[in-house]
């Protein structure tokens, strides 16, 4: 009898468990700085673009654990041609700048993170939705426009960044990413969060700074 009631638990939990690890609340859209991505590891692409860049779209959750191979870890990998028309505008969007193998970060991608969203998004619907995001906020515009400018040595207020996100994205709170510098961190990531419809923005949960240990100012190479 106790055994039963073990094993009882035992499925009950275990249920749960893979209930919560497949269910999403709420959308991280991520961009990358690709210079900054390369400044501390061997990129095979030779001219990086200085734009940013999607390094994912994450069905996530506010606690853990956050929802990761919502369909097992089997690698399946997207097919040439499988993606249709989409495919040009992601290797322009969506490219792989560190080994330029865009079908496998694409499938790296989509199966780690765009699986748990597959409920509401399949994955086309899936791949146009990140790149409907990121044609609503040009980062890359709403940084320039506000002087900061790609450059190695000159320091960008983060509050300017900050805020100049905020302005362009309903006054909701980014989340900043940074790498090591050797005073002053690099800004790697900007995050932006979404609903989990993928059309309206909301605040990003705390912590909304990663590695950006200088909060004051930081690079964009």
């Amino acid at each position: 009898m106790n055994l039963k009631v073990i094993l009882w638990f035992f499925i009950i939990l275990t249920t749960k468990l893979n209930l919560s690890s497949s269910y999403y609340e709420y959308f991280m859209m991520v961009e990358q700085w690709p210079t900054t991505v390369c400044i501390n590891r061997m990129c095979t692409l030779k001219t990086l673009p200085k734009l940013f860049t999607i390094h994912g779209l994450w069905g996530t959750n506010v606690s853990q654990p956050y929802p990761l191979y919502c369909s097992g870890k089997g690698n399946r990998r997207i097919l040439k041609g499988s993606l249709g028309t989409l495919e040009p505008q992601l290797i322009k969007e969506w490219p792989d700048v560190i080994n330029q193998n865009d079908l496998d970060f694409w499938s790296y991608e989509w199966n780690k993170h765009g699986t748990c969203s597959m409920n509401k998004f399949p994955q086309l619907d899936y791949f146009q939705l990140a790149l409907t995001i990121k044609a609503r906020i040009n980062l890359t515009d709403v940084l320039r426009q506000v002087g900061v400018i790609p450059h190695k040595t000159t320091p960008h207020n983060i509050n300017t960044i900050v805020t100049a996100i905020k302005s362009a994205n309903n006054n909701n709170n980014p989340v900043l990413v940074c790498t090591s510098g050797t005073t002053i961190p690099y800004l790697k990531e900007i995050r932006l969060c979404l609903y989990d419809n993928g059309t309206t923005y909301r605040n990003c949960p705390p912590p909304l700074f990663s590695g950006c240990y200088n909060k004051n100012f930081v690079l964009l190479p």
